[in-house]
């Protein structure tokens, strides 16, 4: 059996009002939960920009980027 998967890092934002009621409607669509719709969609979005978060928690080009990225650097940590 495979171990699960922790998320130890904690990101907090203020929003539209109503994002959180589509994020639940969104993800109850794809039969997930709300947290993972959303930490799948950052991702998705943050690729489209041009960066892949890797498991280690460095920041990068993504293969197919739109932008001319080519070092690798360490994210910030929030504070």
């Amino acid at each position: 059996m495979q171990s699960p998967v922790r998320f130890p890092d904690k990101l907090r934002l203020r929003t539209p009002k109503g994002l959180p009621r589509a994020i639940e409607v969104a993800a109850a669509l794809r039969h997930t939960q709300p947290a993972e719709w959303a930490r799948q969609a950052l991702l998705r979005c943050l690729e489209a920009d041009g960066l892949v978060l890797s498991t280690d928690g460095d920041v990068g080009p993504a293969p197919n980027g739109p932008f001319g990225i080519r070092k690798t650097f360490k994210a910030p940590v929030a504070g």
